[in-house]
């Protein structure tokens, strides 16, 4: 049984696009930048670019241990579900591609999926904007 508050969530998903859009700074810098994403100035200069942290805020952060058992825990999870390498995609929970695939894996995998479920129509959601 839920015993949490129940509120309204729109701040918490904000957090969320602005983690969000530091992703999208990463896959930037390393696929069409070629920067180096191990590296902790080139890391936080990325935070401060999306406003995520200040250059300052995010060396700390990197320096530290904040949420390193968290991801290592994550890691040793996908390890035990068979992932040896990144990219590691899943679709539909049913499909798993790994590593860099071609345009015509993915388009294989959607048609199977497309002959095989029938989508069911996503019910239309009452707005949350200007409710508090």
């Amino acid at each position: 049984m839920f015993e949490g508050v129940i509120t309204q969530t729109t701040l918490a998903h904000r957090l969320l696009t602005k983690a969000w859009h530091m992703g999208e700074g990463l896959f930037k810098a390393y696929f069409e930048d070629a920067k180096n994403v191990g590296d902790i100035q080139v890391l936080a200069e990325i935070a401060a670019s999306v406003g995520l942290l200040s250059e300052k805020e995010a060396v700390k952060f990197l320096q530290s241990d904040e949420y390193l058992s968290e991801v290592e825990k994550q890691m040793v999870e996908v390890r035990r579900k068979g992932v040896t390498g990144v990219p590691f995609v899943v679709i539909d929970g049913k499909w798993a591609v790994s590593g860099g695939q071609n345009a015509e894996t993915y388009v294989q995998i959607f048609k199977k999926i497309g002959k095989s479920d029938k989508p069911s129509p996503v019910p239309s959601a009452p707005t949350c904007v200007g409710s508090a």
